[in-house]
């Protein structure tokens, strides 16, 4: 397990700029991306730094890359003052939480070696396939039990041909802003963003970028429209966001209006916004530091905490990414779930790996695709990413009613589980062993019979955790009883529909707790076992 980095909404403590002073990675010279403590403070910040060791910075405002975690980028005369002694400088003032550089980013794409074929990651053989014809006997996409349309965002620097024709029906657009106005009708912050976003014209006119063509079809080319091929998902929503060339400072961004979109859903029970559960990205840097890219990596668990999980496409070359870094594959964050290449195979050859950095595997040489004006055999591990992030959204319009209250009532768990069923279901592979965390390639139905294997979809609750506990309500619905076993300690959480603690208990013995005053409504619990383990599960109360 990856080593979470707990960045939330409500950060509280200031980082420090600690990087080795020799930063490897390329960056943007005289721009710097700083977190606020409060935006506020932002004018006077800029103000007490104009003057860096006697000498003048120039120091500006630029722009707001994401105004929900208070995130901006600055620019400097970097021919005055070096970004070491601005970066340091930052890092004593008390309003800076974080600060760092803004570094270029390239595609992860490998070229084209085009042969004949078929799709052979849905169907293959020799079984080095993701078991595509299973999992959609259970399941092809669309939307969640509760009928929440599913969403996955793309995030490209040159944008994709979402017109193509088999990708148009499944293109994500906002209902709720009327294109070409000049308003914003939706109140999200983003004026007619009706076709998704561009960070750098700040409207919806999306490139048509082949290398998002080719990575927008396997998420989700329309399945059995007898056009084409199809995606691992054939009824998906997909979000276009558009880079427009690719830095660091277009990154946050980028990831920002998912974010908004995803947090502005659940706020609103699903009247505005998108649900969104997952983003991909099929570029990074090779070589990365993440302890040169503090907020980037940590962006990944502000958006974990809205219910979103983000696959990253590690490096194309063979390298330990444990070892050598890589970016953003090697961010800490259990919310960035990150991907490596097999071939028909399943074998990993000129993708990176990682015992602790790497996630899993799945089918990304010579895959047959979608590409501006028609089709074509690609590889990389821009390909092998969205064939996973597709997975992740079709796992959510799964038959489990429970995941999707979940999914609103507490997204973060939700994304959790999702998570956790995904890694278990991985197809055992030789070749990964030790090379990833999973030591396996990714494996559609697997995934899906986790996930429903853990699914509890009943009124009222039945719960049983590896014998260590049995959890009911009494018939009257007025008190929750436990029973543990073998004296057992539990802590008891549960939660209203906005992932507020209502309340907490300690039981070490058969125990009833008093629901009588809780409203109508369904309710999230998590039990806690003394060694750590975490379960969770629903509470209806009629």
């Amino acid at each position: 397990m990856k080593k979470s980095i707990l960045f939330l909404v409500g950060l509280i403590s200031v980082c420090s700029y600690g990087q080795d002073a020799m930063d490897r990675m390329a960056y943007i010279k005289g721009d710097v991306l700083v977190m606020m403590d409060n935006s506020e403070n932002l004018d006077e910040v800029v103000k007490d730094y104009q003057i860096v060791g006697g000498v003048e910075t120039q120091l500006e405002i630029a722009e707001v890359l994401s105004a929900p975690t208070n995130i901006w980028r600055l620019t400097f005369n970097h021919e005055a003052v070096s970004h070491i002694q601005l970066l340091q400088a930052f890092s004593q003032n008390e309003h800076i939480l974080i600060a760092q550089n803004n570094h270029y980013i390239q595609n992860r794409e490998t070229p084209n070696d085009p042969q004949f074929g078929t799709q052979w990651h849905h169907i293959d053989g020799s079984d080095n396939d993701i078991d595509s014809d299973d999992a959609w006997d259970i399941t092809t996409g669309g939307a969640t039990p509760n009928g929440d349309r599913i969403v996955v965002a793309v995030l490209e620097g040159g944008g994709s041909d979402w017109d193509h024709p088999d990708l148009e029906d499944n293109h994500w657009v906002n209902s709720l802003e009327t294109p070409g106005n000049g308003i914003d009708d939706d109140g999200n912050g983003y004026v007619d963003d009706y076709d998704g976003w561009n960070t750098s014209s700040n409207n919806d006119n999306i490139a048509a970028g082949d290398h998002g063509t080719g990575v927008s079809g396997m998420i989700g080319a329309v399945g059995d429209n007898g056009t084409g091929v199809t995606g691992i998902n054939w009824d998906v929503e997909i979000m276009q966001i558009d880079m427009a060339g690719i830095s660091e400072s277009n990154v946050i961004e980028a990831y920002t209006y998912p974010l908004v979109m995803r947090k502005e859903y659940n706020a609103t029970n699903g009247e505005k916004g998108a649900f969104v559960v997952a983003t991909n990205a099929s570029w990074g840097i090779d070589y990365g530091d993440p302890a040169s890219a503090p907020l980037w990596c940590a962006f990944y668990d502000t958006l974990g905490h809205h219910g979103i999980l983000n696959l990253g496409a590690t490096t194309n070359s063979p390298l330990n990414v444990d070892v050598v870094g890589d970016l953003p594959t090697a961010c800490g964050s259990d919310y960035m779930i990150s991907i490596t290449a097999t071939n028909s195979s399943d074998v990993r050859t000129f993708s990176g790996y990682g015992a602790t950095t790497i996630d899993l595997g799945a089918p990304g040489a010579n895959v047959y695709t979608t590409e501006n004006g028609g089709y074509g055999y690609t590889s990389g591990t821009s390909f092998a990413t969205p064939l996973t992030a597709g997975v992740v959204a079709l796992m959510y319009s799964a038959p489990c009613t429970f995941l999707a209250d979940l999914s609103l009532i507490n997204p973060q768990q939700a994304a959790d589980k999702v998570r956790t069923a995904l890694f278990n279901g991985v197809d055992a592979v030789g070749s990964l062993s030790g090379e990833c965390v999973t030591g396996g390639r990714l494996n559609a139905k697997g995934a899906i019979d986790e996930l429903l294997a853990d699914c509890d979809s009943g009124s009222g609750i039945v719960e049983e955790a590896e014998d260590k506990y049995i959890l009911y309500p009494n018939p009257a619905n007025t008190e929750v009883q436990f029973v543990t076993v073998g004296n057992t300690s539990l802590t008891f959480k549960l939660y209203d529909n906005l992932g507020r603690v209502l309340l907490t208990e300690q039981i070490n013995d058969t125990q009833s707790i008093d629901i009588a005053n809780l409203a109508a409504g369904v309710y999230v619990y998590t039990v806690e076992t003394a060694n750590g383990e975490t379960e969770s599960g629903k509470l209806i109360v009629e």
